[in-house]
């Protein structure tokens, strides 16, 4: 005990770690938490939609990136007066490469849209399909690049370790496509809603499924060689604060359940739970967006004694050396 109190003693002021809470902390936090959400599954369905010719799927995607992403940007702005200033540097800000990704990708969206109406109504003729594929293919690429841009976001901040790595581009690309098939299925099954040949999603989702666990494990052990901030983050998700959200909110809701059921449907063997395992896929995603924004750490010296305060009281063995 002594030596403990010599060691604070001597602890300077920068000793420490500190999360970042602008960004994960009240109602610009919860905003934000939305936004990620919302632009990783909004994208993510009017891609797969578009590509399964779900017009139905298409509207649904397109209206949760209008509300559930762009309204809470607009929320969430600090200095109003200047956020065109910061709109008008595509060439080095990525929040600007951002804004423009969404609002090509909602016009583009809405002229898609709006041929298929016309086309369906036949106000228009059926020559005009090329049009429609034309446009559909663009609003699909600036979707992509939408789900792609909080990947760049985060990895351009190299004060936060947990945030400042290269596995967040392909695993918020595999988290858009795998929450857009999850949603997807859950509208077909909507009633009065069909969609033809949704088991050929299943083979898919899983590999999604597959493919996001592994990016996740690499992030986490990537984080652990980034120093002691990077350890404290990864720390607080496993041993932490966090734990719970993390392990069976996170990990378990958007991965292994979804992933088991899928293969028991695979095989033809529990299709009555496909569509609760894929509601439960979402949450999961939603959950892990939220762990991810906590565990931004700041890359600063971290003492042992803070680094030890975060783990249980009792626990004898650290987990990271």
């Amino acid at each position: 005990m002594k030596q403990i109190r010599v060691e604070s003693l001597l602890a300077s002021p920068q000793d420490r770690v500190t999360f970042q809470s602008e960004w994960s902390k009240g109602s610009s936090g919860l905003l934000l938490l939305v936004a990620l959400f919302a632009g990783n599954v909004g994208p993510g369905l009017y891609m797969i939609s578009f590509l399964m010719n779900f017009p139905i799927g298409m509207l649904i995607g397109f209206l949760i990136v209008a509300l559930g992403y762009g309204l809470p940007h607009l929320l969430f702005l600090g200095r109003k007066e200047r956020f065109w200033r910061g709109l008008m540097k595509p060439g080095t800000s990525w929040i600007s490469r951002g804004f423009i990704f969404a609002n090509l990708f909602m016009g583009l969206a809405v002229l898609t849209l709006l041929l298929h109406l016309l086309m369906m109504t036949d106000f228009i003729s059926e020559g005009m399909t090329g049009l429609y594929g034309s446009i559909g293919i663009a609003s699909s690429v600036f979707a992509f690049l939408l789900a792609m841009y909080p990947g760049f976001l985060f990895s351009s901040v190299k004060a936060i370790p947990f945030w400042h790595s290269y596995f967040l581009v392909p695993l918020f690309m595999v988290q858009a496509f795998g929450s857009g098939i999850a949603m997807l299925l859950v509208i077909a099954h909507v009633p009065g809603v069909s969609i033809h040949n949704s088991e050929k999603l299943l083979l898919p989702e899983a590999v999604l499924l597959v493919a996001s666990a592994m990016l996740i494990l690499g992030h986490l052990f990537s984080t652990l060689n980034s120093g002691k901030a990077g350890k404290v983050s990864v720390a607080r998700l496993v041993r932490g604060t966090y734990k719970k959200a993390f392990l069976w909110g996170a990990l378990s809701c958007e991965i292994a359940i979804p992933l088991l059921v899928v293969a028991l449907t695979f095989v033809g063997l529990n299709k009555s739970m496909l569509i609760p395992a894929e509601m439960i896929q979402l949450c999961g995603i939603f959950f892990f967006k939220y762990c991810f924004l906590n565990a931004g750490a700041y890359n600063e010296v971290c003492s042992e004694q803070v680094f030890e305060s975060i783990y249980k009281k009792g626990s004898r063995k650290r987990p990271f050396n």
